[in-house]
């Protein structure tokens, strides 16, 4: 993205997402008409629906109570996939081809183009990290989620929100539509020189975004989490995991800017390490303030405020 966040979050005002059509358009289970019970179906359901945690649990039970079907570890890969653990999708998926060779066992009908697409997918992704070289994934998972550079199979789980001009002007996030040009928003931000990372809850899946942007020599740091409770918690893990991450990119200066009104991010902040600074700006009517991680003292100090301001005023 061309700029940071006016405001590194807006947690606790946002819901996490919009359940349905907009997180699971090209997610689709796979059927298996001669699934004994209903816990199956229900998974299928919750899939539909991006209630990860909700599917993973019907699947495991139907395991336990009927057996290994093909159907629910291919299903189960998708949960993993949408949550952020590639590596547990690629295990469920390898299961899932085993199966394959006893299908009549099994007892569902083999679906061998759509395992080996999902399994294309995930070495895709895999060698789309590697590319990534300031991207580590050993150190990009925690308890409750992981962090993954942002791609497009993540835009579909986007939250409408991020269509909003009100939204756009809080977060500084380019609006999500084609421009007066007719350049997509997607080529748009893959032109900016610009870190970006998938912040991937491991029960509710795509929770947010976050990275850096540099201009000149200063670094912007920027997250926002959509979540229907504020839980500084879950910003202070993320910023955590984001610190890791920029560590490969040789920064030494790195700093945020965070309305005033906005006492989660700021506890989350202050928690994850940064420092807050003297003085503060403004957006509109807003009144910001500025935070910093491993700042040097002194004019620098007053420097790197006046820096942000005038990024500030600027804004998209």
């Amino acid at each position: 993205m061309s700029l940071p966040l006016s405001d590194t979050t807006l947690l606790g005002e946002l819901p996490l997402f919009r359940f349905g059509q907009e997180t699971t358009t090209a997610i689709q289970p796979m059927a298996d008409a001669h699934y004994p019970g209903c816990s199956f179906t229900l998974g299928n359901q919750a899939v539909q629906s991006g209630f990860w945690a909700l599917a993973r649990s019907c699947y495991h039970t139907g395991i336990r109570h009927y057996g290994e079907r093909l159907a629910a570890r291919y299903n189960l890969a998708l949960c993993d996939l949408a949550t952020g653990q590639p590596e547990r999708a690629m295990t469920q998926l390898t299961r899932a081809r085993h199966l394959l060779a006893g299908d009549a066992a099994a007892g569902g009908s083999p679906d061998k183009q759509r395992i080996e697409q999902r399994m294309a997918e995930l070495a895709a992704i895999e060698q789309y990290w590697k590319q990534c070289s300031w991207f580590t994934p050993g150190n990009a998972s925690s308890k409750h989620m992981s962090l993954e550079p942002l791609q497009e199979r993540h835009l579909p789980a986007l939250p409408g929100l991020m269509e909003s001009s009100a939204f756009a002007r809080w977060a500084n996030l380019p609006m999500v539509q084609a421009d007066v040009k007719g350049e997509s928003w997607w080529s748009k931000w893959q032109q900016s020189a610009s870190y970006d990372l998938a912040v991937v809850h491991h029960d509710f899946g795509l929770m947010g975004l976050c990275g850096l942007s540099r201009i000149n020599e200063v670094a912007y740091f920027y997250i926002w989490l959509g979540y229907n409770n504020p839980q500084s918690a879950l910003a202070t893990e993320a910023t955590l995991l984001a610190l890791r991450q920029m560590s490969n990119l040789s920064v030494g200066n790195l700093c945020t800017a965070v309305s005033e009104k906005n006492v989660s991010t700021r506890r989350a902040l202050h928690q994850a390490g940064f420092e807050q600074l003297n003085g503060r700006g403004h957006s509109g009517d807003e009144a910001v303030l500025f935070y910093g991680c491993d700042l040097e003292q002194g004019s620098d100090q007053l420097d790197t405020q006046a820096r942000m301001q005038g990024w500030l005023d600027v804004g998209f």
